[in-house]
């Protein structure tokens, strides 16, 4: 896992972080973390009992050799690593924090390498898993709600993040 920082905050909403995920998931075992902060990747280390934790993702991709990856990191550095964890021989799938890229021409050259590498590359996009979502598409189901007419919402970040949940 590339990334730590929610590890330490947590979510008011119970939203998972990746770290999270991967420990609670029984079909992965999650070996190693990466995060340019010393401390968060130590305290995500210990917090989540995680064998390996490094600053620089290239070491955790040598030390770790993982089937899976997961970035999240800023958006600003997103093409670059990805350049970096589709390329890797042992990376058969990476899970990336929305947006994928912070440009049209860097998703697809991320894209195009994926496929390449015959690396399967997702976009964590995930909110539907939330019990509050949950809830709510089962009164639609039944239809408690009644017939949705429009929807709107608000959202934080900016449209690239947490607006892309609406």
């Amino acid at each position: 896992m590339i990334g730590s920082h929610i590890d330490e905050t947590g979510h008011p909403l119970g939203i998972q972080s990746h770290a999270s995920a991967f420990k609670n998931c029984v079909r992965t075992n999650l070996i190693g973390v990466s995060d340019i902060d010393r401390e968060r990747a130590s305290n995500c280390a210990r917090m989540r009992s995680i064998p390996f934790h490094c600053v620089d993702h290239l070491t955790l991709l040598d030390a770790c050799r993982p089937d899976i990856v997961s970035v999240a990191v800023p958006t600003e550095v997103h093409a670059a690593i990805l350049s970096d964890v589709i390329g890797f021989p042992s990376v058969r799938l990476v899970i990336c924090e929305k947006p994928l890229t912070g440009t049209t021409a860097d998703a697809s050259v991320s894209i195009e390498k994926a496929a390449k590498m015959k690396c399967h590359l997702i976009v964590n996009y995930s909110r539907h898993f939330l019990p509050i979502m949950a809830k709510i598409g089962e009164k639609i189901a039944v239809g408690q709600i009644g017939e949705i007419r429009a929807i709107s919402g608000y959202y934080t970040k900016s449209i690239l993040h947490n607006g892309t949940h609406l």
